[in-house]
């Protein structure tokens, strides 16, 4: 069993490692509100061919990854709103005959796959729904709310597996100009990489499944600026940026697009030295590809 450490242990602990501390006094904040475990975590994360280590550059390490992270939430909570109000046009489409409750139709999805979705919509109603007044009468009368309801209680990850499930959801890929196979993919990459914002996991070097995206010619903006134009490319965090901004290109307004894109850019020129460019997958000369501009 491992013992827990006092502030002077964990000081004595990270200069065994050896990791340099020049100033003891603001080691000690740090390691007062920010856990030696959580931190253990970045210096671990950095490239093992960067020998010297430095607990003040490993804190520039830390904040300038809770920025990023900061600033793709606020790229991903737009682009989740908009896959939302999609999906309740898409499923109220009157033209096709669909209602408020047409998201529970069996016909609308591939053979067998509604059946798991509908049990976790349901835990979905009895758990989350529960602080919200009015979806009281549906926990109690035990029937399913309007989508549009529904919609605000259900997690980023569920609706993703919603959309994918459904034999049109082509529909709602072409929203965003993407073949549905890509715009899948898309959806369960923004939605593991919102689970690491959301519960402060280091976001800098992730690494995710290798990519094979379908060429779209309306997104070929996006496609030509991946590597390999997104063929079985790693996903690291290049690429999510470069999701991120396809998709706000198209739903948000030009200045807000602009706006998020040049502070994006700006943040990552201000990488520390411990976060190469190669690491994060940036491709030299990034900044100057077509939907970077």
């Amino acid at each position: 069993m491992k013992k827990a450490l006092s502030l002077e242990e964990q000081i004595h602990f990270i200069k065994s490692l050896p990791i340099k501390i020049d100033d003891e006094a603001a080691a000690r904040k740090y390691l007062l509100n920010i856990s030696l475990c959580h931190l253990k975590a970045y210096w671990l994360s950095v490239p093992p061919d960067i020998p010297d280590r430095n607990f003040a550059e490993l804190i520039k390490l830390y904040e300038w990854d809770c920025r990023l992270k900061q600033l793709i939430t606020a790229a991903l909570a737009p682009i989740e709103l908009s896959v939302r109000a999609i999906w309740i046009q898409v499923l109220t489409d009157t033209k096709k005959h669909y209602h408020a409750l047409s998201y529970c139709n069996a016909a609308l999805y591939q053979t067998g796959q509604l059946r798991d979705l509908q049990q976790a919509m349901q835990k979905a109603l009895q758990k989350d729904g529960a602080h919200l007044p009015y979806m009281q009468k549906y926990r109690t009368d035990q029937t399913m709310p309007p989508v549009w309801k529904m919609s605000e209680i259900l997690s980023f990850g569920l609706l993703s597996r919603l959309i994918a499930a459904l034999k049109n959801g082509c529909v709602i890929a072409k929203r965003y100009y993407l073949e549905s196979y890509t715009f899948y993919n898309i959806l369960r990459i923004m939605c593991r990489i919102r689970n690491i914002c959301a519960h402060h996991e280091i976001l800098w070097n992730y690494t995710g499944g290798r990519l094979n995206l379908q060429k779209c010619a309306r997104a070929a903006l996006l496609t030509n600026s991946l590597p390999a134009n997104g063929r079985l490319s790693a996903v690291k965090l290049y690429i999510i940026g470069c999701f991120c901004a396809w998709l706000l290109r198209i739903i948000s307004g030009r200045h807000n697009y602009l706006e998020w894109k040049t502070a994006f850019k700006y943040h990552i020129a201000a990488a520390p030295a411990y976060t190469p460019l190669d690491y994060m997958g940036f491709p030299p000369g990034w900044p100057t590809q077509p939907l970077w501009q």
